[in-house]
């Protein structure tokens, strides 16, 4: 989330590199990158709203892979742990506990799958809102019809 504060103006960000991709591979026919939107929660603010609105004028075509919620808490606590000892193969989950460490709230873990939800959500109503070209697919999906199975 910090590093996508630290972008001043996305739009600009986002134009540079499609002209550095076209200028680097002349011959593609597809330049793409993973926009990762504040990881498990969505802010609204101007300078993305605007990087939004280029997309939508622009007509760039969306590709949205989600992943299953609680495979990506799980992850990203595996990653956590294996950050601070590399030899770590398996973690223990805290599920239902509402701690302050150095005086911030930690969520219990219906409230981070929640939050998580709600910023799924949030995109969504940007896509749609801005009139971005999207298509909305699973990781699931690669592996079965249906992504609830």
């Amino acid at each position: 989330m910090q590093k996508a504060r630290l972008i001043k103006s996305p739009t600009k960000f986002m134009a540079q590199y499609f002209c550095n991709g076209r200028r680097m591979y002349p011959l593609s026919g597809l330049i793409g990158f993973k926009w990762k939107t504040y990881s498990g929660r969505y802010e609204e603010t101007a300078p993305y709203d605007a990087a939004w609105q280029y997309i939508a004028e622009h007509k760039v075509p969306v590709v949205w892979v989600l992943r299953n919620t609680l495979d990506i808490i799980v992850s990203d606590t595996m990653h956590y742990e294996q950050s601070h000892d590399p030899t770590v193969t398996s973690f223990a989950m805290t599920v239902a506990r509402n701690v302050s460490k150095g005086g911030s709230l930690q969520l219990t873990l219906a409230e981070k799958l929640n939050t998580m939800e709600d910023a799924k959500g949030k995109i969504r109503r940007k896509l749609k809102d801005m009139g971005v070209s999207h298509h909305i697919s699973a990781y699931e999906m690669l592996f079965h019809d249906n992504a609830a199975s």
